[in-house]
Formats: structure tokens, sequence, C-alpha cells
């Protein structure tokens, strides 16, 4: 008995989505590469659903990793007075 493998296709745009959110974190032009990695994500999810193609976990992660930069920005953006302020108590009492 002879058994085939059915291979179904891994959808282009959920890898694209992965190797986005990975340049996602070179320094420059990160955040657009960000951008294009959660772009590309959901549309690749989107198409994962309606078509027998594999790839959700990859447009997932391209997702994650492009939301990333964005948040460690928010975070240190919304700490930076705050270390700015410890830092002016240390030297004040220096």
């Amino acid at each position: 008995m002879i058994t085939e493998k059915v291979a179904t296709a891994r959808n282009g745009l959920a890898t694209a989505s992965l190797v986005l959110g990975i340049l996602a974190f070179t320094p420059g032009f990160g955040f657009l590469f960000g951008i294009a990695a959660i772009i590309t994500g959901i549309i690749a999810l989107n198409q994962v659903k309606k078509q027998a193609t594999k790839g959700q976990g990859f447009a997932i992660t391209g997702i994650v990793l492009g939301c990333v930069p964005f948040v460690m920005i928010l975070i240190l953006t919304l700490m930076g007075p705050m270390v700015r302020d410890i830092f002016n108590t240390i030297n004040a009492s220096l």
C-alpha cells in the first residue's frame, strides 16, 4: 500500500512577517520593519484561515516580534523621566 503525503504550502506572507519581525530589532529603521511585520502578519493570518496553507505560527510570531520594539520604546519613554530623577538624586547626594 502506497501512501502519498500531501504537502501543503507555507504561506509566503507568513514567512515574510517572521523575517520582518526579526529585522525589527535592527537599529535605525527597525520600526519600519516592525510595522511591515505586523501588517504582513495580519494579512497572512487571514489568508491562512481562508486557504489550506501552513504558516499560522510564523504569522503570529512575526506580529509579536513586530510589536516588541514598539512596546520597548513605550516603556523607555515612560521610564525615562523616572530614571533621570533617580540619577539627579544620586548626583545631588554626592
